[in-house]
């Protein structure tokens, strides 16, 4: 009979052995996969035209919008990349163009970006895009020299955790909605939501209003950890599509918006409807080491 205890022990213990490091390699392979995700965001942050590289947004008004270092300009660049004036923004009934005195090429139609046509140019090293945003059109300039991009001292994350990789289900609306979201510099932007996911965590239901991306949707959201260990103006979570109705949150790779970084961004910051007051969620991008001077219409609880 102990015979008998001891190859029953035994045999447990091989399988148990057999056991640990499939499951250790599991681990690994998650957390090697948000290591590689987290090394490509802070790439794109640092990117030369990127939202650390950001020196100014300028809204632009119908007609004539001079450009240059002169203070006085509607777009103001820096005194060692322009003269005083550099040229023109004409916008006309929607229709944009830039005409220059200093590029080789006189006249540039122009849309805002995401619309398909040319959105930017160079002006030495400087960038200027035009973006469209519900208070209207704007140039963001970006400057590769930016103090910002230069003295950032990395983005903070919480440590990975794959219980924060959550399981969730996909509920369609009748209709698409549109959210309301209100923005960092002021105002409100707004977005279209084909649905909303929920999932369970500690026994208890959360819902989240979503918006679709590419390869699923994200969901704009504050927690218990929103102005104290995370951004004051909410995380992003990306949601990746399972089988059917069936979703993955992976608040390990919730990030903070543009806007968290950088005074220049019109991010949305979360709805109400996804204000999860009742739940700290311990995963993802923390509150930035760096302090952003906010413009003075920004909400206050950013500022």
């Amino acid at each position: 009979m102990k015979k008998r205890r001891f190859f029953l022990t035994l045999a447990a213990s091989i399988a148990l052995a057999q056991m640990v490091p499939a499951h250790a390699a599991t681990d690994a392979a998650y957390r090697a996969s948000i290591d590689k995700w987290r090394v490509e965001a802070d790439q794109k942050i640092r990117a030369p035209d990127g939202p650390l590289a950001a020196i100014g947004l300028y809204w632009l008004r119908p007609g004539v919008n001079q450009v240059g270092a002169f203070p006085s300009n509607e777009v103001v660049l820096p005194a060692d990349v322009a003269p005083k004036q550099v040229g023109r923004f004409v916008v006309n009934e929607g229709e944009i163009a830039f005409d220059s005195d200093a590029l080789p090429e006189k006249h540039l139609s122009l849309q805002q970006e995401g619309k398909g046509g040319t959105s930017s140019f160079a002006l030495g090293r400087v960038k200027l895009s035009v973006v469209g945003r519900d208070l209207g059109l704007a140039v963001r300039v970006t400057d590769p020299n930016s103090v910002s991009r230069r003295d950032f001292p990395g983005q903070q994350w919480f440590a990975v955790d794959e219980s924060w990789s959550v399981p969730g289900r996909f509920v369609r609306f009748d209709a698409p909605k549109t959210l309301v979201y209100e923005a960092a510099t002021g105002g409100t932007r707004s977005g279209i939501s084909p649905g909303y996911v929920t999932f369970e965590r500690d026994g208890q239901t959360y819902r989240l209003d979503v918006q679709e991306s590419a390869g699923g949707y994200i969901a704009f959201f504050f927690d218990a950890s929103t102005g104290k260990d995370s951004y004051a103006g909410g995380r992003v979570v990306p949601i990746a599509k399972a089988d059917g109705d069936k979703v993955v949150l992976d608040f390990n790779k919730a990030f903070n918006m543009p806007c968290a970084v950088s005074a220049y961004f019109n991010c949305q910051i979360a709805p109400e409807q996804n204000h999860l007051t009742a739940l700290r969620i311990p995963a993802g991008e923390k509150k930035p080491a760096v302090k952003v001077q906010r413009v003075a219409s920004a909400p206050d609880y950013i500022k």
